[in-house]
């Protein structure tokens, strides 16, 4: 468990409304790490992150974090059969750009920029517990019968993390769509694990906010099911218009997928005779 007071890492106040009400709700002043998950608490992230990567005791581990994203594939690109993908950006301590809450925001999704494709990618290997495989839409080139390229399945990674590691993130994710941010998907014809995430979008001057205050989001549901026996993961990101009402990852971007997953449970015969 970790405090949930006043929201502080490391004498950084870190924006999360859900801490306070976490506490309020529960009568309580700890979270649990899957709580964190539930509320989608960057608090809670970013606290784990710098308790266990930044400089302390035990010296300056930052690099070991950054390096984790790396062999996760998220800060790298790969050959996909579209060309195009843009290459992921993760700042680091030798970049001018680097600032000493980098570590803490990278850890609940900020200061980087990456495509859904990579992000889908790291969860298809959390479902694969820890089995990380190439993406792929054209599985070989055959010219006149004859294969003469062959593309895939490959693996990237065979293993990012232990079973163990992704059972309990899995059960962590479960949790998320049964209780948490993404509950929409609570009543979905079969178990989804998965996690929101919601940003701000940036304005052509820069700023986050135009002259009526209204925000640009973009909210995102990522996931796999069944949870218990995946078969398949999806991600949903929406882009919203200018808008002065709150969007989330557990909105529209949640709904969209619960509606593939429930359209999938009618052809799939397989995912029916898995489901609940």
């Amino acid at each position: 468990t970790l405090p949930a007071t006043d929201g502080h890492v490391d004498g950084t106040a870190i924006t999360d409304k859900h801490i306070p009400d976490y506490a309020r709700d529960h009568n309580t002043d700890k979270i649990s790490i899957i709580d964190g998950f539930k509320i989608s608490s960057n608090y809670v992230f970013a606290k784990l992150a710098v308790d266990n990567y930044a400089r302390n005791r035990r010296g300056d581990r930052t690099e070991q974090f950054l390096s984790n994203l790396y062999t996760y594939k998220l800060g790298e690109a790969f050959d996909f059969d579209l060309d195009g993908m843009q290459t992921p950006t993760i700042p680091s301590p030798e970049t001018r750009y680097w600032t000493d809450t980098d570590l803490g925001s990278i850890a609940y999704g900020y200061s980087t920029s990456m495509t859904p494709m990579h992000i889908l990618t790291f969860y298809n290997a959390l479902a694969n517990k820890g089995r990380m495989m190439k993406p792929y839409l054209v599985e070989d080139i055959e010219s006149e019968g004859q294969v003469i390229r062959r593309r895939g399945p490959a693996v990237l990674n065979a293993a990012i993390c232990s079973r163990a590691v992704a059972d309990t993130v899995t059960r962590a994710l479960k949790a998320v769509t049964e209780e948490g941010t993404a509950r929409r998907l609570r009543g979905a014809r079969c178990t989804v694990a998965g996690k929101t995430g919601t940003s701000f979008g940036t304005y052509e001057n820069g700023q986050y906010a135009d002259e009526r205050g209204r925000r640009k989001y973009q909210g995102t549901f990522v996931g796999f099911f069944p949870a218990d026996d995946p078969k398949y993961s999806i991600i949903c990101t929406v882009y919203s218009k200018p808008t002065s009402r709150s969007f989330q990852g557990g909105g529209i971007p949640a709904s969209a997928v619960r509606t593939v997953i429930d359209r999938l449970y009618n052809l799939d015969l397989d995912l029916s005779a898995d489901g609940k």
